[in-house]
């Protein structure tokens, strides 16, 4: 095992991969804003765990917070003292090992724990403002994590197109909740938001701008805000909750509030995937376990997706995150309907054994061909480096081990490998 292993890890490593996932800065010149290692760090899903802890909100809060030239030291070390009694309950975790993997191969070190010495803590700070240069993009996305290109989604179309491609979001449309969200409609797409004609007109526009300036699919975010089964409405029912909202935003401020329609949702959403499958798009969608706290797990079950699969087959819809816990589910509904693509984005830290186990079983069932093995789903650069490390290692583990069981040949092993982390997501994008 370690010598196959071995063998398929080196191969492994090699691999130029394209990333489907990101939420990085679309600009280098976005590094060039104040932070210190523990706020730009503590942006990663390692935030979860420690609020999973116990760690207070405004304690998180106060972590977040960039360090100033004048506050400098002083700032850092009262951070510290307020991050230290809770790393040891959450250094098990992968979201921990996922920033000690990254810290320690870009700058030789190893993630905070509780043991660390305050003098570590200045020098580990140091070298990671002395690393945020012009050429970092360059330096960390392509010579350290071999990474062609990354799918970027952080709801604008202008990034940097030697690292990234663009996916568009139409969640405000779909489900648009306050008043502030149709004003800054009316300020994108530069259409007087009269009546539900014109909503309907602005939501075109918005969509066929992003196809016409490159977006390479359409994301989904809203498994956060409602659940992802989506009913049949009609045009005029949607009307009338569109009016609802319309209304409320001639309301004195202290009357507004947050709205919700779900005549209105379900119409967009239909609205918009009918134009996805008349251009033949991808369509991410976010399912299984959400970010943050609080939240309603159940909302985002790929299960509640089925209809779709089954009402647009010119769609290819990129399932996120292994839907984990629902990865069984996905993996039979990706076996079931031809347009259903698994995309492992998230998962690898959310759990490399469940990813493992995962992986497994998507092999045993679902086409190759179906299979998108890595994206970072990362706020801040660094963290992109552990994460594809996590990737490629639990990729490794699984196709050594259906080699050593006689499952696969070594070389059908590395060509899966080489799909599932590049030729699958190229052809998927048509990147």
């Amino acid at each position: 095992m370690n010598t196959l292993y071995q063998t398929i890890e080196d191969y492994v490593n090699d691999l130029t991969i394209i990333d489907t996932h990101e939420h990085l800065p679309n600009w280098e010149q976005e590094l060039e804003q104040p932070v210190d290692f523990f706020s730009e760090y503590l942006s990663s899903y390692l935030r979860d765990d420690l609020i999973s802890a116990g760690m207070r909100n405004e304690e998180m809060e106060t972590l977040s917070q960039g360090t100033t030239a004048q506050s400098g030291q002083t700032q850092l070390e009262e951070k510290w003292q307020m991050l230290k009694p809770y790393l040891s309950r959450i250094e098990n975790t992968a979201y921990y090992r996922q920033l000690d993997r990254t810290v320690e191969g870009l700058y030789g070190m190893h993630f905070p724990d509780s043991q660390t010495p305050w003098d570590s803590i200045l020098e580990l700070n140091k070298k990671f403002l002395a690393a945020r240069r012009p050429g970092r993009f360059q330096e960390v996305l392509r010579e350290k994590c071999k990474i062609e290109t990354a799918i970027q989604d952080t709801f604008d179309l202008e990034c940097d197109r030697r690292y990234y491609r663009p996916v568009h979001r139409l969640d405000a449309f779909i489900f648009p909740e306050t008043r502030q969200q149709l004003e800054q409609i009316e300020t994108d797409t530069g259409i007087r938001i009269n009546g539900f004609e014109d909503w309907l007109k602005a939501c075109t526009q918005s969509m066929e701008t992003a196809v016409e300036n490159g977006a390479v699919a359409f994301k989904l975010g809203l498994a956060y805000a409602r659940s992802l089964k989506y009913g049949h409405s009609t045009k005029s029912e949607a009307e009338k909750d569109f009016l609802d909202l319309f209304e409320e935003r001639h309301l004195p401020a202290w009357r507004r509030g947050l709205y919700e329609g779900e005549a209105l949702q379900n119409y967009m959403m239909h609205f918009v995937l009918h134009f996805a499958a008349e251009h033949k798009l991808v369509y991410q969608i976010h399912t299984g376990m959400q970010a943050g706290y609080p939240n309603f797990l159940a909302n985002s079950n790929p299960e509640l997706l089925n209809d779709f699969f089954i009402e647009y087959p010119d769609i290819k819809f990129d399932i996120f995150h292994i839907g984990y816990p629902y990865h069984k589910s996905l993996a039979a509904l990706a076996k079931m309907f031809p347009n259903v693509y698994i995309d492992m984005c998230w998962a690898h830290v959310i759990s490399p054994y469940a990813s493992k186990c995962a992986l497994a079983e998507f092999l045993d069932t679902v086409p190759v061909t179906k299979i998108n093995g890595f994206g970072g789903d990362s706020l801040f650069l660094d963290a992109v480096y552990g994460h594809q490390l996590m990737a490629r290692e639990n990729i490794s583990m699984v196709l050594a081990q259906c080699v050593e069981e006689g499952t696969y040949s070594m070389g059908q092993a590395k060509k899966f490998a080489e799909r599932i982390l590049y030729q699958n997501p190229k052809e998927l994008f048509g990147l």
